[in-house]
């Protein structure tokens, strides 16, 4: 358990259920006060989005043994509105993990996992990336 989450922030342009490529308003946020952060270390935002090539991790739980793990994979596509990413082991399969995190090189959030598949026999993943987490947040403190 992380504690109590305040109120949910309200955030004008997101959507749940878009197909793709809307899926970048699949966001959701809940104030949290320093005082009921515990034990949990926040992770920074990353300044910038990765482009194509550039390696990230999804931050998940492993559903056979309830373990964090780390899966890697490399960015393939990266547009104004979303970020599609190849696992770099196609076995991995990390299940239930819509809203982890995915990570770059120095440990910063770039995006936040929204779903993914096979195409084509690579396994790839889809995120919601830290452009557009900063572009909601902005404007859900503007309103």
């Amino acid at each position: 358990p992380l504690g109590d989450a305040g109120p949910m922030l309200v955030i004008p342009n997101a959507r749940l259920g878009d197909e793709e490529p809307y899926s970048y308003r699949d966001i959701a946020a809940f104030w949290v006060h320093a005082k009921d952060i515990g034990n949990v270390n926040p992770v920074p935002l990353a300044t910038h989005t990765p482009g194509p090539g550039d390696p990230v991790w999804l931050a998940a739980q492993s559903q056979e043994n309830r373990t964090q793990r780390i899966f890697q994979a490399v960015v393939v596509e990266s547009t104004g509105r979303s970020m599609v990413f190849k696992y770099q082991d196609p076995a991995d399969k990390p299940k239930f993990s819509s809203g982890a995190p995915i990570l770059d090189i120095n440990g910063e959030v770039v995006g936040i996992n929204v779903g993914g598949g096979m195409y084509q026999g690579e396994r790839l993943g889809h995120a919601n990336h830290v452009g557009n987490i900063r572009q909601h947040l902005l404007d859900s403190v503007r309103t």
